[in-house]
């Protein structure tokens, strides 16, 4: 069965995000990744297990990296040994044919969705190497909270480039804005463990009912925005662009900043390529994606309401 690629758009595959041919043993997908899966299953192919499984990204332009994660995700997404080996697919799945079509796939979206997720990647190492150091015998100091929102969101920018081609005080900027907003990510992706790292104006926090209030919601929000996304399984890919979202967002660049129109055409990219993810990844992307519009708005008004506090505080 194959599907139409008129000016209405194309179904994508399911595997790779290329141009979907039609329906094979399945699933949705492209020429490449059907020959792949036949080649794989007739000639009884082994492959190296990855050294990551899971975490490899299963791209057009990097489908052939790694043998080992390709297959898995064609197994994941129900390619059938039997329809291999009877040589016809399985009962079709009608929902797969409701996946919304697109008109928009480039090289250039691809290599931002694969840097993209590396800088996360490296982000939450960085997050695992620091909280491996911390003596864990101290007091839990809440201040960490913020200062490791520093740390991951540092590494997680500087590692775009994109984000390197942005004017210093650029950077500083968006940083410094999108700070709350990834604290709660930060919180949620790798909670902050008890510390032996001293905050000098301790003693003020705690006296400071403002504090408070502001880390209160910071927990809060961060527990609402987790039941979202433990309701919703966005892959790390999804995570990772969503952040960058959160990082490149237009509104907080003054119109008459040089790098203005490059932060809102990098924006625009990565919702572009979020949204390809979730149409690609999930059957019931139609009901994640309004859910994602609703964490953004949920992040942005607690920046309104505490990122003052957060940046009186610690910056």
């Amino acid at each position: 069965m194959s599907t139409s690629h008129g000016a209405d758009g194309f179904h994508i595959c399911r595997v790779c995000g290329d141009k979907s041919s039609g329906l094979h043993y399945g699933v949705l997908c492209c020429e490449g990744c059907k020959g792949f899966f036949f080649r794989t299953v007739r000639k009884n192919k082994q492959y190296d297990v990855c050294g990551r499984p899971g975490r490899c990204i299963v791209l057009k332009s990097s489908r052939n990296g790694c043998k080992f994660c390709r297959m898995q995700r064609c197994l994941d997404l129900g390619m059938s040994y039997e329809a291999v080996k009877m040589g016809r697919p399985k009962t079709i799945d009608k929902k797969a044919l409701t996946i919304t079509k697109t008109t928009s796939i480039s090289e250039a979206k691809v290599n931002l969705t694969l840097n993209v997720y590396s800088a996360f990647m490296k982000a939450m190492q960085g997050i695992k190497e620091a909280t491996q150091e911390v003596d864990n015998t101290e007091p839990e100091c809440r201040y960490y909270i913020v200062t490791g929102a520093v740390h991951f969101s540092s590494i997680f920018a500087k590692e775009q480039y994109m984000f390197r081609q942005l004017a210093q005080e650029t950077q500083v900027s968006l940083l410094k804005l999108a700070l709350l907003e990834l604290a709660v990510f930060k919180d949620i992706l790798e909670p902050a463990k008890n510390n032996s790292h001293k905050c000098q104006n301790a003693e003020a926090m705690k006296a400071d009912p403002t504090y408070d209030n502001a880390m209160e919601a910071l927990r809060g929000t961060g527990s609402k925005i987790k039941r979202k996304l433990d309701g919703i399984k966005l892959t790390f890919v999804e995570i990772g662009l969503f952040l960058g979202l959160i990082l490149f967002c237009s509104d907080r660049v003054p119109n008459d900043c040089t790098d203005f129109h490059v932060v809102m055409q990098t924006e625009q990219s990565l919702l572009l390529a979020l949204k390809y993810q979730i149409v690609m990844n999930h059957n019931r992307h139609i009901e994640i994606l309004p859910h994602v519009i609703e964490i953004l708005c949920i992040l942005r008004g607690l920046s309104e309401v505490h990122l003052d506090t957060f940046l009186t505080f610690f910056l």
